[in-house]
């Protein structure tokens, strides 16, 4: 059963039937970079969740003292680097099948929850650029879009004239300038 459990990536801790830390796999303590694992021994693992997934954390314990399985997702940073956790608690029933432990695994989904996220922001933006890209077809006809080409060009032409006069003056300036700064003229 050992094996088992140290095969497994997640953080797979048990609780006593007050929702206080037991024992925690070795990969938990490592996905949770908990070097020794008497700091946390014994402590009520409902509090290490912050704000709505704390009140998670309580229905999920909640659920599973009732027999049921308990889930969330929630957010806990390690070493304030962010992280989401997909938990599950589930009792442990002794042999009268009441519940006599918790069972609590936490599987990491940061990647999974960052990528979600990165594909709302996408999916935002491309509604809002076809909301905005919507508007200016409208608003504008076929003359109007081609008489500003024409004006975006003469003003790109107009800036690259600027920039090689902008150019010829410097190199002008350093072929002249920096003889003269460095003594050239001094007898």
């Amino acid at each position: 059963m050992e094996r088992l459990i140290d095969s497994s990536a997640d953080c797979i801790k048990v609780l006593d039937l007050d929702a206080h830390l037991i024992s925690m796999s070795p990969n938990g303590q490592k996905l949770l970079r908990i070097m020794d694992f008497t700091t946390v021994e014994g402590a009520y693992w409902v509090d290490f969740w912050r704000g709505d997934d704390r009140v998670a954390a309580l229905a999920a314990v909640e659920t599973a003292l009732a027999g049921g399985t308990g889930t969330f997702t929630g957010y806990f940073p390690v070493e304030n680097e962010p992280r989401w956790f997909e938990v599950v608690v589930t009792p442990i029933m002794d042999a009268n099948d009441r519940p006599e432990l918790l069972l609590s695994v936490s599987r990491d989904v940061t990647s999974q929850r960052l990528a979600d996220e990165d594909r709302r922001r996408v999916d935002e933006g491309m509604r809002l650029l076809a909301r905005t890209g919507a508007f200016t077809l409208d608003s504008l006809d076929s003359r109007a879009t081609l008489r500003g080409i024409v004006r975006a060009r003469r003003l790109s032409g107009a800036t690259m004239r600027n920039i090689r006069q902008n150019l010829f003056f410097a190199f002008i300036y350093n072929v002249a300038g920096v003889p003269i700064a460095a003594g050239i003229l001094y007898p």
